[in-house]
């Protein structure tokens, strides 16, 4: 009697496991994703989401069963981000329903950063009439807008849902980071601090940056932080950076970045007020 008790148990977790990974086996269909690095056209916004952030968020819809659900939290990601079209093509083909897919890439496009390959996305439909609809949307957003940098979604015709779900808005978590942004990510972000002169536009888009990477390793960090000419800039972006570090238990390790005793010890000092 135990023996088979102990068996309904080992099969009963097992399940559990199976359905544990089929849940959260988040998988994206394979299309010709266009690459925004080294775009140079047209953007409605800086710079995309990075993929250590983008990953947990397309996660949460696809681990979402209810269509309805899906949609709502799919267009909610799309709230205050930029993101490139091939994380809207990604995000669009976790929906199940195909006009959900055209009404979600209807809303999506003012958070496109390469706008100029948004006709691309038209690969996550599946039927003609929701195809054809999404080209000549994209054919008259050309005509009506000539791809406005500052396009702003609360201006969106076609953002017919904003309004009806206002008073119930999905839960997005807010993923704790787990492993830094990837290398390229990283050198993108390096670049463009360092091909600015100016120390206090440096600075502000540093911080701008850090926000929209969010996950860097103390070594990244270090990088950034040697793009800065002087020790207490680079001393004011190493404490506001570290709410963006992966390994904070290394974060002090800093201090030996900082060549003057007072920047040394006001580093080690915040470090140690944060524990």
């Amino acid at each position: 009697m135990k023996l088979k008790f102990l068996l309904l148990m080992i099969m009963s977790m097992v399940g559990q496991q199976v359905l544990f990974a089929q849940t959260d086996s988040l998988k994206f269909p394979d299309l010709n994703y266009p690459e925004y690095n080294g775009y140079n056209g047209v953007r409605n916004c800086d710079l995309p989401m990075a993929e250590a952030i983008f990953i947990p968020l397309a996660r949460q819809v696809f681990n979402t069963q209810d269509e309805a659900q899906k949609m709502l939290i799919a267009t909610e990601v799309l709230k205050d981000n930029c993101l490139s079209v091939g994380q809207i093509m990604k995000l669009g083909s976790l929906l199940g329903d195909d006009n959900n897919r055209l009404n979600f890439l209807k809303q999506a496009r003012p958070h496109a950063y390469d706008v100029l390959n948004y006709g691309q996305a038209s690969q996550i439909l599946t039927g003609d009439d929701t195809t054809n609809a999404f080209l000549k949307f994209v054919r008259d957003q050309k005509s009506n807008t000539g791809g406005n940098n500052n396009s702003n979604n609360n201006n969106n015709p076609n953002n017919n849902n904003s309004n009806n779900n206002n008073n119930n808005p999905p839960v997005i978590t807010n993923t704790p980071c787990l492993s830094p942004i990837s290398e390229a990510e990283y050198k993108t972000m390096r670049r463009r601090v360092r091909n600015i002169y100016s120390n206090s536009v440096k600075e502000s888009t540093a911080r701008r940056l850090f926000q929209q990477y969010r996950c860097l390793s103390v070594e990244q960090i270090k990088g950034i932080l040697k793009q800065f000419n002087y020790e207490e800039t680079a001393l004011r972006i190493a404490k506001f950076a570290y709410s963006y570090a992966v390994d904070k238990k290394n974060y002090i390790s800093l201090k030996r970045f900082f060549k003057f005793p007072s920047n040394r010890n006001s580093f080690e000092y915040f470090v140690n007020s944060r524990k």
